[in-house]
């Protein structure tokens, strides 16, 4: 980014996941303290979308203020069955689940970005932290022992994160190849006893406008991974995450317009997962972005 300039994106990605899980007494419920509960399994689906508000501001040539405020919302519904997959209709309230929409902020992150060309690549940096706006749930598993309704959906760590990332890329004329990364550490439990996993992300990216005058395309490698959470200091062995890689593989588009806006479309479709016992499954991820390029030399 160049100084005096300034980047303003908005993007919206969607998601759709599904989780599966047995449950039987005494974790089903105060119910078990009434009667003898059967077996259930538990099928949730969960459609998860998050707007991020994203600026670059260029402090000068090699050096860029960046900030990005996600908001996230989650949509659940669940249907139980008995161990065969027979529907059951609960004629009491589950504590694990409820049909219900989870929104608000999530944590925003402050990074300083460095760049610069060396030896024919552009290299950058970036450097900061994941400040704890988004709200954390007391402690899920506490309160199933004590019969109590709960909640996993997290919409922060609760916690002040390292955020530290990079990117390479080399320019071959007529398509670029760049390569990057990104880590956040979240070190120390939250107020809530809540201690999410470190996680990182990295990929690939190759990019061709194919002889266009405009469109940029391109085709990406992903891959996640997220270390097990913690509440006070506990790894949980009952939902949650205990530990997931992800790798997805899909294309891209980006088309300018207007002079300084331009407009983005990602699909990324997994390619390969795992994940320690019953997890979210998300099979296909989609975002699409619209930015605009501010001018502020005078």
């Amino acid at each position: 980014m160049e100084p005096n300039h300034l980047r303003l994106d908005v993007s919206l990605s969607v998601a759709r996941a599904e989780a599966s899980h047995d449950e039987s007494c005494p974790e089903i419920g105060p119910i078990c303290q009434v009667r003898d509960e059967p077996p259930q399994q538990h099928h949730t689906t969960l459609w998860l979308s998050e707007v991020r508000l994203m600026s670059e501001l260029g402090l000068s040539n090699e050096v860029a203020l960046q900030l990005m405020v996600p908001v996230r919302f989650v949509n659940t519904s669940t249907r139980f069955t008995d161990l065969a997959g027979t529907p059951v209709a609960l004629d009491y309230q589950n504590i694990h689940h409820r049909d219900e929409t989870v929104s608000g902020i999530g944590d925003p992150q402050l990074l300083v970005h460095a760049g610069t060309s060396l030896l024919g690549f552009t290299v950058g940096a970036r450097a900061g932290l994941s400040l704890p706006f988004g709200q954390v749930q007391q402690n899920p598993y506490r309160l199933t022992d004590e019969g109590l309704p709960h909640q996993h959906i997290q919409l922060g760590t609760g916690t002040v994160d390292p955020v530290v990332g990079g990117d390479v890329a080399r320019d071959f004329g007529s398509w670029s190849l760049a390569a990057f990364f990104q880590v956040q550490v979240p070190n120390y439990p939250g107020p809530q006893g809540y201690q999410a996993g470190a996680r990182v992300a990295g990929g690939l990216v190759g990019m061709s406008s194919f002889g266009l005058d405009g469109p940029r395309f391109r085709l990406g490698v992903t891959a996640f991974h997220e270390a097990a959470e913690r509440w006070d200091g506990k790894v949980p062995t009952e939902d949650g995450n205990q530990g997931r890689f992800d790798l997805y593989v899909g294309p891209g588009v980006t088309l300018p317009f207007a002079d300084d806006w331009s407009a983005s479309l990602d699909v990324r479709v997994r390619a390969y997962g795992h994940t320690v016992n019953a997890q979210l499954s998300m099979p296909v991820l989609v975002e699409l972005s619209i930015g605009r390029l501010l001018h502020f030399e005078e």
